[in-house]
C-alpha cells in the first residue's frame, strides 16, 4: 500500500488522484489510500472510481480516528455530540470505509 495524506482547506482535485495513481502504478502497490482533512472535486472522485484507490475525506478521517481512540477516551463529550449530529452518515461512511 501507498499512503498519503494532505492538511488542506480546499478540496483535492483530480491531478493530485490523477498523479497519486501514477505513484501506485509505478511503486507496483496493491493499494492508494489517499487521506486529507477537506474532501475531494467530483472529478477526483469519478477518477478514482474503479482503481484500486481509497479515498478518505475529512469526516471519514474523524470516523476513522474515533473509531480507534482507547477505550477510557471513547466516552468523550466530542464523539456523543458528532454522534448525536450525524448517526445516519456515520454508519455509513463506517460501512464504506470497512469495503
Amino acid at each position: 500500500y501507498i499512503v498519503q495524506c494532505k492538511n488542506y482547506k480546499a478540496n483535492i482535485g483530480q491531478p493530485a488522484i490523477r498523479d497519486f495513481y501514477g505513484t501506485v502504478i509505478h511503486e507496483s502497490a496493491q493499494k492508494g489510500i489517499f487521506d486529507t482533512t477537506s474532501g475531494y472535486t467530483k472529478a477526483a472522485l469519478e477518477f478514482a472510481e474503479g482503481k484500486p484507490l481509497k479515498l478518505i475525506d475529512g469526516k471519514d478521517l474523524d470516523l476513522l480516528m474515533w473509531q480507534y481512540l482507547p477505550p477510557e477516551e471513547q466516552n468523550d463529550e466530542r464523539i456523543q455530540r458528532h454522534e448525536n449530529q450525524e448517526t445516519a452518515a456515520f454508519y455509513d461512511r463506517k460501512k464504506r470505509l470497512a469495503g
